[in-house]
């Protein structure tokens, strides 16, 4: 079977000897294109010497991006000729359950650590002694601390990080203006009691201070590590959940208050989903992804960090990768991708087109950065990502996702923050034990 929707497919031939158009094509052109390629001789073709598939997801703006990415290896390896394979984020990793079951992996695959660990094990290629070789062409000194290690499990590094996703605190310049309310500032966090005290006093009349880019209840999850605690006592594969510390009790506490200023999680889709984009929300939690989309809808927006509920506590973010497959038969190939995507000159184009953030923290201070963004002013996201930490990644999501549904139901009011911790602390942990019998 084919690893995608053929009709999401956008493909980049005969790379090196010029720029191709990489819009999604028909299965009827693409058979076309082939047909004519075959009736020509390899070097009229510029044929590579070397096909790899690379395969990811695609959201709102960052499809294009992630071509200009491949445009910019195939200048440099015309040797090298990649199919890029994008899918919707919703769809992509039931796809990627299907491709490794059926042994159809192409040859470089995008990961996030929003996924479970089971992921990391027999399907994928240990990048350890290619780093070793190439012991300049990714940095991991420099890069956020603490990221490299989402990916290594035993000391078997299975992924490049390619950009992340730390949240910042945006806001709408025009509903606290209308409030009289001064801006938060950009590069010191409020607390969180400050914040919701804030928050509280635009949530009225069909309007609310506070609201997530997509998922409410999924970000409360991120916010557990606000005082200090975490959910789990480990990062990769833990064993025990660790919520009910006291750390970790005073986040909940917290996020009991936080739903009194939030749209109900009920309501989430369409009519709430965006962050500020309905114009009803005063602050949201976003990434820089979206800061695009509010500068389309004319939204006056501005940055600050996401509040703090002790200094210096570490706020959950997500970190994005490539992988190789381990049944790669162009494995240098597939490598030699990896590491420009991973390399300072790859980040360039990474953080200048709203893939995410860099994984460099001196990029986020470069005009490739900072340019896209106009005159608004990102210096909360780049204080966040000095507080990044990566979400814990277990085997599979069954545990994540029964956190997030009882989330969901403390917000709404269902369940107690004590009901809550008692829950997750022997239930949840029963359905954590099981991951690893």
């Amino acid at each position: 079977s084919t690893a995608l929707i053929v009709s999401l497919i956008a493909s980049v031939s005969g790379c090196g000897s010029k720029k191709q158009d990489t819009a999604p094509v028909t299965e009827a052109s693409q058979a076309s294109s082939q047909e004519q390629a075959a009736d020509k001789a390899p070097e009229e073709n510029g044929a590579a010497k070397h096909k790899i598939i690379v395969t990811r997801w695609v959201t709102t703006d960052d499809g294009s991006a992630f071509r200009e990415l491949i445009d910019a290896f195939c200048e440099k390896h015309p040797d090298i000729e990649i199919e890029v394979q994008q899918t919707a984020w919703n769809n992509y990793f039931d796809q990627l359950n299907v491709n490794i079951a059926g042994g159809n992996m192409p040859d470089v695959i995008a990961m996030s650590t929003g996924v479970g660990s089971k992921y990391y094990m027999d399907a994928f290629e240990d990048l350890k002694p290619y780093m070793e070789k190439d012991a300049d062409a990714v940095n991991v000194d420099k890069m956020v601390p603490g990221l490299m290690d989402s990916f290594t499990v035993d000391g078997v590094v299975y992924g490049i990080p390619t950009d992340l996703a730390n949240w910042a605190l945006v806001y709408n310049k025009d509903i606290f203006d209308a409030a009289g309310e001064a801006y938060p500032a950009a590069d010191k966090p409020m607390t969180w009691d400050e914040f919701i005290a804030l928050a509280g006093k635009f949530t009225k009349d069909g309007q609310v201070g506070y609201n997530d880019q997509n998922d409410l209840s999924g970000r409360m999850l991120f916010f557990t590590t606000t005082y200090g605690g975490n959910m789990y006592d480990a990062l990769i594969n833990p064993k025990k959940i660790t919520i009910g510390e006291p750390e970790g009790r005073a986040a909940i506490e917290m996020l009991t208050r936080l739903s009194e200023v939030m749209p109900p999680v009920s309501e989430g889709g369409k009519q709430w989903e965006g962050g500020l984009l309905n114009g009803q929300a005063a602050m949201a939690t976003d990434t820089t992804s979206s800061l695009s989309q509010y500068a389309k809808a004319g939204i006056n927006f501005g940055v600050a960090p996401i509040p703090e509920g002790v200094p210096g506590a570490k706020v959950v973010g997500l970190g994005n990768s490539l992988m190789m497959s381990s049944s790669s038969k162009e494995k240098e190939a597939a490598w030699e991708f990896i590491k420009f995507v991973g390399s300072m000159e790859g980040q360039k184009i990474v953080c200048k087109n709203s893939i995410g953030m860099p994984i460099y923290p001196e990029l986020q201070e470069s005009p490739e950065f900072l340019d896209q963004f106009g005159d608004v002013d990102v210096t909360g996201f780049k204080y966040m990502s000095q507080y990044f930490e990566i979400q814990n990644i277990l085997p599979d999501t069954t545990v994540k996702s029964f956190i997030k549904n009882e989330l969901k139901n403390l917000a709404e009011g269902s369940i107690t923050a004590d009901e809550f911790i008692e829950k997750v602390s022997t239930e949840g942990q029963e359905m954590l034990d099981k991951l690893y019998k």
